[in-house]
């Protein structure tokens, strides 16, 4: 396979430095493929400092990816943002009354596709926050909090419960980051979230979120 270059825009440094330790390295030896994260911008000062992560603006997220579009070096630009406290202008005009959160996300998905109208662009949002695909390996869990395993087992009691991780919900006190920061006091989930992926392999996260896993292979046909 020739080499490719994909631009990832994402949601802050949680994913910045999944994407940068794990994902890039991931794809380049199994595909020659890399990718690069570019961390959304929320907003820039009179001085030019830019300000980044959070804050999800559909106008300035697809303003941001429309420029990585028009960069010659990438050959695909995606995205790898929370279904999480995603805003409503993320669905445009559609009607998603009634639709379920896997359905809403593939119609946000949709609505960025029809915005940005390029086939180098690949949208992706994860069900239903990055920290949902932690849960891919419960044992890493076991592993970085051996202080904390009573409660541990809880929690990877409570997740069993879902057919995949990426089922786990978006209630306030019950998406996955606040679970793992109920569980763990002083979780943090860049170093935290780094831990844990040191034995929970990409491979892993693919047969446990069958969302994800689509997401890869778009990225490497």
């Amino acid at each position: 396979m020739n080499h490719r270059f994909i631009a990832v825009l994402v949601e802050g440094q949680t994913e910045e430095r999944f994407v940068k330790n794990n994902l890039d390295p991931w794809l380049f030896e199994n595909f020659n493929t890399n990718i690069q994260p570019v961390t959304y911008t929320t907003k820039v000062n009179p001085s030019g400092k830019h300000y980044k992560g959070g804050g999800l603006n559909f106008t300035k997220m697809t303003d941001q990816i429309e420029r990585l579009l028009r960069s010659p070096q990438y050959h695909f630009v995606t995205t790898f943002i929370d279904y999480y406290a995603l805003p409503d202008e993320f669905f445009g005009d559609m009607d998603i009354s009634g639709k379920s959160d896997l359905q809403k996300a593939n119609m946000a998905e949709q609505h960025m596709s029809n915005k940005l109208g390029s086939a180098k662009f690949i949208p992706y949002i994860q069900m239903f926050e990055f920290e949902a695909l932690l849960f891919s390996c419960p044992d890493s869990l076991l592993r970085i909090y051996p202080e904390r395993k009573e409660s541990a087992r809880n929690l990877i009691s409570e997740a069993s419960s879902y057919s995949t991780p990426e089922e786990i919900n978006d209630g306030p006190e019950t998406h996955p980051s606040a679970r793992l920061e109920k569980c763990f006091p002083g979780y943090g989930k860049i170093l935290d979230s780094q831990q844990i992926l040191k034995t929970c392999s990409i491979g892993k996260i693919r047969e446990k979120c069958p969302r994800f896993d689509r997401w890869i292979q778009k990225l490497t046909v």
